[in-house]
């Protein structure tokens, strides 16, 4: 008897160190985005001291899976976002800044706690989120990109 429980003990234990190396080692990758073109450089120029916000991902739009490795845009972390008359800047910590220009925003939407920023670049259609700490910090940024967008029609 003795030697049933350590035999149901090892199997167990096995699918245990199983199921762990599926979720990390073994587990798919995410789908590679396209090789993006270089992305727009910096102007000078100001801007308002910005949001602090994480950094999340910029994807295809409509395909999450499909992260842009390319540039550096799939590195998460602390960034400031910052809404200038010229586009959205993205000053990322340990990774390189990001800089949309007004004539490439398509839109901007909100979940719970991310502000998602629709873009094109090199002919495709790109979502950033932005991960904000609070629900006033989201709405804030979300009106600004919201502006910069319709003010660019004018």
């Amino acid at each position: 008897m003795r030697f049933v429980w350590i035999g149901l003990a090892v199997i167990v234990i096995g699918l245990l160190v199983f199921s762990l190396l599926r979720r990390t080692a073994l587990a798919p990758a995410p789908k590679e985005g396209p090789n993006l073109p270089p992305l727009p450089k910096v102007p000078a120029g100001g801007a308002d001291h910005g949001l602090e916000t994480t950094y999340v991902v910029t994807s295809i739009k409509g395909a999450h899976d499909q992260r842009v490795i390319s540039r550096g845009l799939d590195k998460r972390g602390t960034a400031i976002a910052a809404v200038r008359t010229d586009g959205v800047l993205i000053d990322r910590r340990r990774a390189s800044t990001l800089f949309i220009p007004t004539v490439k925003l398509d839109g901007v939407r909100t979940t719970s706690s991310l502000v998602i920023v629709q873009w094109t670049h090199g002919g495709y259609e790109l979502e950033t989120g932005l991960r904000m700490r609070n629900d006033a910090e989201r709405d804030r940024l979300h009106d600004r990109v919201t502006a910069l967008i319709e003010n660019q029609g004018a």
